[in-house]
């Protein structure tokens, strides 16, 4: 009883600090302070994957730096947070306009993903796990709260790990991109990127194949993670969800039973306790990069399915309750009426030409090229995703 005393006032006067120390900071916007347990050193060193940096850099330092990213992809410019220890007990205390229900978040987040860690426990255990080139990781940093979509991926690189920032790839900058060219703000884009990875682990990009053992340990994890991220804190209705390359859609075929064609007949899924959630099937981003190497036409098909994907993420994510399929039809229309522009992002995407050369390339041609884009047979298309090598669909 002693015990948890001392450690109530401990806690206390930790708070009593930390306000001192906020009042003395003319940046802090004046609002609400709330403290969040996060749990022990041992614990949220396997969570945040510490270390994961080669500067120096502490246990708290690198929880700051994930949860500070975090409420700034949520738009919650005045937010501060700051980690603390008490009794081997870690901290955040979150400062300024914070909404009600975000120590939750954190709280859930944490707890979902110690499902995901106990889970590469098991692989270890079954000698499953590669301990040379694979970490366990956490899609950290990414918007919790205020999110418009979740965006369900196959595995995370190792840089992103690195760089400590789980948005930084090629394949994400890409998508932010098609995400902007269809209205989406760059303040609002990283809430249309809460990624769920069916498999949670930093590894080289030609890890995929291997990768494919993981899933079935992973899949409460990944079951659990989706459905936190497709509900968010404005609204009734679940979030829509895209589910990028063959790997992904295929989990998608075998554990909720849809099958998922590319940027056509988007379903009604349900995830857990969590039903009537809008799913569309999509390219992988680095999917054009693959084909532009060996087809022009190929890589126009990708290019217009990838924007069509994007349009209804953008739509869907801004208002739930449309329905799926006219919103397809509307996104589909959208860009079957502007080959030229589908064209000249093709050139300037895949095969690196500057804007005025696009333009000199697509003039004249785009609705020949695009045609016959479009008249690809869904097979052929089908075919030639399952022949991409692994290492493609690392983000």
């Amino acid at each position: 009883m002693i015990r948890i005393c001392i450690r109530h006032v401990l806690i206390a006067l930790l708070a009593i600090f930390v306000t001192a120390a906020y009042a003395d900071n003319p940046g802090n916007v004046a609002g609400t302070q709330t403290s969040v347990q996060l749990g022990n050193e041992e614990t949220l060193t396997e969570l945040f994957a510490y270390p994961n940096n080669k500067d120096p850099q502490t246990l708290a330092q690198t929880i700051e730096l994930y949860l500070r990213q975090s409420v700034k992809r949520d738009g919650l410019g005045d937010v501060n947070v700051n980690v603390q220890t008490v009794s081997g007990q870690y901290y955040a205390v979150l400062s300024g306009t914070v909404p009600e229900n975000y120590p939750d978040r954190i709280t859930n987040f944490l707890n979902i993903g110690g499902q995901g860690y106990a889970a590469k426990l098991k692989l270890q255990q079954d000698g499953k796990w590669d301990e040379k080139n694979w970490r366990f990781y956490l899609p950290l940093g990414l918007a919790m709260a205020n999110q418009k979509s979740a965006q369900l991926l196959h595995f995370p690189p190792d840089t992103s790990l690195t760089l400590q920032d789980y948005l930084n790839s090629a394949t994400s900058r890409r998508w932010e991109s098609l995400l902007q060219i269809n209205g989406a703000t760059s303040a609002d884009t990283p809430l249309f990127e809460r990624i769920v990875d069916i498999a949670p682990v930093a590894a080289p990009a030609n890890a995929g194949a291997a990768l494919g053992a993981t899933y079935a340990y992973f899949k409460d994890y990944a079951f659990n993670m989706l459905g936190y991220s497709i509900s968010a804190s404005a609204g009734k209705f679940p979030l829509p969800v895209v589910a990028y390359g063959a790997p992904v859609r295929q989990w998608v075929q075998d554990n909720l039973g849809v099958n998922l064609p590319v940027s056509a007949s988007p379903a009604y899924v349900n995830v857990g306790q969590i039903s009537h959630v809008p799913f569309l099937g999509a390219n992988h981003p680095s999917y054009i990069w693959y084909v532009a190497k060996t087809s022009r036409t190929l890589a126009l098909r990708a290019m217009r399915d990838d924007l069509v994907a994007a349009c209804w993420q953008v739509k869907e994510g801004g208002n739930p309750q449309l329905n799926i399929d006219e919103t397809l039809n509307q996104c589909s229309s959208y860009w079957d009426q502007r080959d030229t522009q589908v064209c000249e992002l093709t050139e300037i995407q895949a095969y690196n030409k500057t804007p005025d050369e696009a333009h000199k390339i697509c003039s004249g041609t785009a609705k020949k090229l695009l045609k016959a884009a479009r008249a690809l047979r869904a097979e052929d298309l089908i075919r030639t995703e399952r022949s991409m090598p692994a290492h493609y669909f690392a983000r």
